[in-house]
């Protein structure tokens, strides 16, 4: 049902797909009969001419070693301990990818899970029990063996009473027990079937580290996790507010690794810094999630991996704490912001405005509204709130960003309309709120982004964001999230998604403001970059087909070996259709898009954008 991989860790062997350093390194394509097909494009030009440059002249050279990648983030990892965070590209995720690796990856193009560190994941007949089989050969930076006792002892701690990982909820309501059968074995032993399991491996419980040096470095493991890994790079240095570099591993597993070092940026100015920076040369890629700037991107021709997520933009209430453990509080919030006005102001009309926690076109659109504005409704609970003793007042966290600042503006005039007593704290950078948010949970009502897309991270995401990441809890928000878990069909999943969207508009647990997508996007030096699930991507491989001129970046997967691939099906979203022509109809509103935010487009799986290698294109229903 999953996957196998008969591969032998390798040193010296170089796997396919590039990545290349700006400034370090020129290359470019023969002419190969593939190349213009199978060679995806970071920025700029297509094969077709996309933006006015033309087919690129054919020469042949070779791609060159060395160099550091530059990219810009989201919001600074505060920690690179994997139990900590938010497990996204948006916060550490990539950086803590290329620090570990993973367990798995999903590949987008096959639909498929794939084997990294581990050689094979497969089910008994009813998925309730994994079996986990590891590479053999592979130890972390320190010597210590990459072993199923590391594995079971770093699933172990999310599970713990006294871990803070932004997993731990979803992982002891599922992992029931975990065995250990030989060195390289696995069983995991589930409370209940779930075939979508692999996506935990794929994301954060499947960064593995070494427990030694857990255990020797104790707190400074957390910024400086020397020896912690098996990925393709390691810590060189963490500097708060400044960088995190990392160099390349010469004891990879996975071959020889291509640039020397990645270097991972904190920007001022949100996802616009980010872009112009990009744009002036200061860095080779970056992370935006801002419908804005993610606009302004496509128009300049930058292109990558683009997702589109559910609840994008939202405002989260401590449920632990009063006045929000009220849900008539809750209730009066949401009805008091309408998310129209936020994305005029906010966004200026690029987002999609909505209360409900999923985008229209979702997959599995449930067809059920969130709670909708009523300025006379809200102030009327606000009233009666504070006829039973609640004093009316509030602090509203935003980001010190642009982006965070119109928020908090458009968000207090509204609440304050409503007659509710608002202070806003905008002296937080993105980081610094997450920490807040994540760890200290110190927080009222916190600027926010979810993660929902239609995959079987969505059973995951929303567990993690329902089931007391937030102080809220429901018996029929758990019943809809384990609904969801056990189903297999799209219409079990509609259901499901019905019985959450009806308990959330009930509840309100999050206020949802707006839906829009992430984009990781590179400059066109860059090539190879594969992703996976939770917005991260990886950049470790290397291609002996790269493209100049008219490069383009190369998307999940395409070059992988064919015994990466099972000949099986795992569970997953049904979302992709396969065609021989290696296009894709895409309907969920996990789809790389370009351009428009919303409507029909045209999406190749082999380089993710549209008309870009002249083969015929399908049709997509993915929503930005």
């Amino acid at each position: 049902m999953f996957l196998k991989d008969h591969r032998k860790p390798r040193r010296g062997v170089r796997l396919a797909a590039a990545i290349v350093a700006f400034a370090f390194v020129a290359a470019a394509c023969g002419d190969d009969s593939t190349s213009s097909s199978d060679a995806t494009g970071a920025t700029g030009s297509s094969a077709t001419g996309a933006s006015g440059t033309g087919a690129a002249a054919s020469t042949t050279l070779a791609p060159k070693a060395g160099g550091t990648l530059t990219f810009g983030v989201f919001s600074e990892a505060a920690s690179l301990d994997p139990t900590l965070g938010a497990g996204t590209g948006s916060v550490g995720a990539i950086e803590q990818t290329a620090i570990y690796d993973l367990l798995v990856a999903y590949d987008y193009k096959t639909g498929k899970y794939v084997p990294r560190v581990a050689k094979s994941l497969t089910p008994n007949a009813d998925s309730s029990e994994w079996t986990l089989v590891l590479k053999p050969g592979i130890t972390f930076g320190d010597g210590t063996a990459y072993d199923a006792e590391a594995v079971k002892f770093n699933i172990e701690r999310h599970k713990a009473a006294e871990s803070k990982s932004t997993f731990k909820g979803i992982v002891n309501d599922n992992i029931a027990s975990m065995t250990v059968v030989d060195p390289l074995t696995l069983t995991i032993k589930l409370t209940s079937p779930w075939g979508g399991f692999p996506v935990l491996l794929a994301s954060g419980p499947g960064r593995i580290a070494s427990p030694t040096a857990i255990k020797s470095l104790g707190a400074s493991f957390a910024t400086n996790p020397v020896g912690a890994g098996a990925g393709p790079f390691a810590i060189q240095s963490f500097a708060p507010k400044e960088s995190i570099v990392l160099r390349k591993n010469p004891k990879y597993w996975g071959g020889d690794v291509y640039l020397d070092s990645l270097k991972f940026v904190p920007l001022s100015n949100g996802s616009a810094g980010v872009l112009q920076t990009l744009q002036s040369g200061g860095i080779n890629g970056g992370f935006l999630q801002d419908p804005k700037v993610n606009k302004q991107a496509t128009s300049a021709g930058y292109t990558g991996f683009e997702t589109a997520i559910g609840s994008t933009m939202a405002l989260v209430m401590n449920a632990a704490k009063a006045p929000f453990n009220d849900a008539a509080v809750r209730k009066a919030i949401v009805q008091a912001i309408d998310p129209k006005v936020i994305n005029d102001r906010v966004y200026e009309g690029a987002a999609i405005a909505s209360s409900s926690p999923f985008p229209p076109g979702f997959l599995w659109d449930p067809k059920v509204t969130g709670t909708s504005y009523d300025a006379a409704a809200a102030k009327a609970a606000v009233t009666a709130a504070k006829a039973k003793g609640w004093d009316g007042k509030i602090k509203l966290t935003v980001q010190s960003t642009p982006t965070g600042q119109a928020l908090g503006t458009a968000v207090e005039s509204m609440l304050k309309a409503a007659g509710i007593d608002v202070t806003v704290d905008g002296t937080k950078d993105t980081a610094a709120v997450v920490n807040q948010v994540l760890v200290n949970k110190d927080y009222e009502l916190a600027q926010w982004g979810l993660t929902f897309t239609a995959d079987d991270l969505l059973y995951s995401n929303m567990a993690q964001n329902l089931t007391g990441r937030y102080g809220y809890s429901s018996d029929a928000m758990t019943a809809g999230l384990t609904a969801l878990r056990k189903a297999s069909t799209n219409e079990q999943k509609v259901a499901a998604v019905k019985t959450i969207a009806e308990t959330w508009a009930a509840d309100n647990p999050v206020a949802s403001l707006a839906h829009f997508t992430a984009l990781i996007t590179f400059d066109k030096t860059v090539h190879g970059v594969t992703d996976s699930v939770a917005t991260t991507v990886f950049l470790d491989r290397l291609s002996p087909r790269v493209c100049g001129g008219a490069s383009r970046l190369v998307p999940s997967g395409r070059d992988a070996p064919p015994a990466l691939v099972s000949s099986a099906t795992a569970t997953t979203s049904g979302a992709t259709t396969k065609s021989d022509s290696g296009w894709t109809s895409v309907t969920s509103t996990r789809s790389r898009q370009r351009g428009n935010e919303s409507g029909p487009i045209s999406t190749c799986r082999r380089c993710g954008s549209r008309s870009c290698c002249g083969a015929p294109s399908r049709s997509s229903s993915g929503v930005g």
